[in-house]
């Protein structure tokens, strides 16, 4: 007599998902260390065998030509399957794996640009956290990290805190990481810090005096004579003129005829500088009136004929002085 005996197919652990970061080359293309599944599969097992294949099919039928190892994959993400077999019965198990190349690839950020103040020493504060659209371009569960360094960077240590001040005036190059919150892969790429010059207007600027020579107590100002003082050798500056400090730096509210502008005494004119790339000054002038002086009038000058009775004869005007000043 003889026995029939039916084998189980053998224990094991189904991995159904394989995820590595992409290699130095964000490409979504790296090779897979196949033979580190091994441990997990087989639990413990010491009779098992594990192979690799293209499809279901070589699987199932133990192809003589399993996926050697590290394997890399032709498509992201790929899948190949994965045949247990026990040594001593021959039984075997199938199961697929998903191959997943996480390959995040930061986009090209714009420059940030933030204007200086008078006296421009090319230092500003950045919101680096405007760049972040930018640079994760769409892709979900990914953060971006700021670093001074590119070996800061890579690390990811010693991230940046908005607001940041730019350590180099002018322009300043830091490193921003996208990172994916599954493994940590990441990407690096660069941020540029830029710092336009605000323009450097006349400071102090002089005193806009006019007479009240009709003495009714106001005059019309033309702002814009002062354009030239102002923008001193400044070029393509556009001047606006307001009546508080909050107004002109608010770019609210602004005098609406600064070329025929009624003052009715003196007060002080807000002036905002703007250049062509956005940045501006604000700096004030006063207008003042100046009242008619007060003087006597001396309405008839009479003297004698000299030794000719014609009715001409030289008159001292300078000794009407005294009279009219009346000690002024």
């Amino acid at each position: 007599f003889f026995n029939l005996i039916i084998d189980t197919a053998p224990l094991f652990t189904e991995l159904t998902l394989f995820q590595i970061c992409d290699d130095t080359t964000p490409d979504g293309f790296t090779e897979f260390d196949l033979d580190s599944l091994y441990p997990t599969i087989v639990a413990g097992a010491s009779n098992l065998t594990v192979s690799y294949y293209l499809t279901e099919e070589d699987a199932e039928a133990g192809a003589v030509s399993p996926l050697s190892s590290p394997y890399t994959n032709t498509i992201n993400p790929e899948l190949i399957w994965a045949r247990v077999e026990d040594d001593i019965a021959g039984c075997y198990g199938t199961f697929v794996i998903e191959l997943n190349v996480i390959s995040p690839l930061a986009g090209t950020p714009t420059p940030l640009i933030e204007c200086d103040q008078t006296p421009n020493d090319g230092i500003a504060d950045f919101n680096l956290t405007e760049a972040d659209t930018d640079i994760i371009n769409g892709q979900t569960n990914n953060f971006v990290t700021y670093h001074e360094t590119l070996a800061q960077a890579e690390a990811g240590t010693d991230a940046l805190v908005s607001p940041y001040t730019n350590t180099v005036p002018n322009i300043q190059t830091i490193f921003a990481r996208l990172e994916e919150d599954v493994l940590g892969c990441y990407d690096v790429t660069q941020l540029v810090l830029q710092v336009n010059p605000a323009p450097s207007i006349t400071d102090p600027i002089s005193d806009y005096q006019l007479c009240d020579n009709d003495g009714d107590g106001s005059e019309t100002f033309d702002l814009t004579s002062k354009y030239e003082e102002i923008v001193n050798t400044l070029t393509d500056i556009t001047l606006t003129y307001y009546n508080t400090e909050a107004d002109a730096n608010a770019d609210t509210n602004a005098i609406v005829t600064p070329s025929a502008y009624i003052s009715s005494g003196t007060e002080t004119i807000w002036v905002s500088a703007i250049n062509t790339e956005g940045c501006t000054s604000v700096g004030f002038f006063n207008l003042i009136i100046d009242t008619v002086p007060l003087f006597t009038e001396v309405p008839l000058f009479q003297i004698c004929d000299d030794t000719t009775p014609d009715g001409f004869t030289e008159f001292d005007l300078d000794s009407l002085y005294p009279t009219i000043v009346a000690g002024a």
